[in-house]
């Protein structure tokens, strides 16, 4: 039978022995002190239920409360407070911070024990239930996730064919993303509202979008618009994925010195997701021939890469490409077009 962890955290020396008599024969009690990086020690504890003093003599127990619960590796344990004090405003101050029970001194152990099995069970009962939720929203956010991508291939259907250009420019996007220092869930947004960067080209005519030969200033004016309505597609949904994907849409052909489309932004004007996007984009372009040109060389695209940095491109984001290349390389040789069509 497995026991839970019951921690005792800088409780008073006279009643430890009377806790633990009467919790160790169902449960493993643990005891320690706020000395040091409490914190981590509490962390490689892993307990199931906590037992505070918040009258201690070292640190004052309403803090370590209010740490252990804004903690994300301790949040969710439930914690029940020991002390001597008297005063309701005290009980409701713990009660406040997360606790969820506030013991006075005296009390009765068989009681103590009884109120931990309760919380215990309550726990236990929450932990599944959020399990449950976490499965469901994972299977709402895959068909989401899904549905995101099917919209973006059926949006370079019309340009690439069956390219798999949107996905690759989503993969470059997320090692980028880690590489600067975005957390996974960061750098997973990045590279799903990356595949969506062009789908202003939905409203581009044919004639346009399809041309074999060099465009015209005309029909390049109304290429460069696609930015324009990619952002005024998307502007109307409120979701953090979409709206990261709108300011891509609508910046990923800025330049970082100011040059570039639709709104000739500078620099940091233009979100840190949107310059990832935008050398991923002219990379994976260069890679593959296109309608109207061939590919690039491997040699041409890194030369012309590091000659725009403080150019078209962000100069950190083109460090980040070139210590990431096999990286990129990698993704771009698994998902090549190539393949797709096999």
């Amino acid at each position: 039978m497995i026991k839970y962890k019951v921690l005792l955290i800088n409780v008073f020396e006279e009643i430890v022995n009377r806790i633990s008599e009467e919790l160790c024969d169902d449960y493993i009690v643990i005891t320690m002190e706020t000395d040091g990086d409490y914190l981590e020690e509490v962390h490689q504890i892993k307990p199931d239920v906590i037992l505070l003093a918040v009258n201690m003599p070292d640190i004052y127990g309403f803090e370590v409360c209010e740490q252990l619960k804004q903690d994300p590796m301790t949040i969710q344990i439930p914690i029940l407070l020991i002390s001597t004090f008297e005063d309701n405003f005290d009980v409701a101050h713990g009660l406040e911070l997360g606790a969820v029970d506030y013991i006075r001194l005296p009390f009765e152990p068989a009681v103590l024990k009884r109120r931990i099995r309760t919380y215990m069970r309550l726990h236990s009962q929450n932990y599944f239930l959020e399990a449950e939720v976490k499965s469901r929203m994972l299977s709402l956010d895959k068909a989401y996730q899904e549905l995101l991508s099917l919209l973006s291939q059926l949006v370079e259907y019309r340009d690439y064919a069956l390219s798999q250009h949107v996905f690759r420019v989503g993969e470059y996007a997320y090692v980028i993303g880690k590489d600067l220092g975005f957390d996974d869930e960061n750098a997973t947004r990045l590279k799903l509202a990356a595949q969506l960067h062009d789908i202003g080209k939905i409203a581009i005519t044919d004639g346009i979008l399809l041309k074999k030969g060099k465009l015209n200033f005309e029909e390049w004016q109304g290429m460069t618009h696609h930015a324009f309505i990619g952002g005024k597609l998307i502007e109307r949904y409120e979701s953090d994925l979409l709206v990261l994907a709108k300011r891509i849409a609508e910046q990923h052909h800025e330049w970082y010195n100011g040059e570039g489309y639709p709104n000739n932004l500078l620099g940091e004007e233009i979100c840190l997701e949107a310059r990832i996007v935008s050398i991923c984009d002219v990379f994976d372009a260069l890679m593959n021939d296109r309608i109207y040109r061939e590919a690039w060389s491997y040699n041409h695209i890194i030369d012309y890469i590091r000659k725009q940095s403080d150019g078209q491109f962000d100069p950190k984001i083109v460090d980040s490409f070139i210590n990431n290349l096999d990286k990129l390389l990698d993704i771009n040789k698994e998902l090549s077009d190539d393949e797709k069509l096999e």
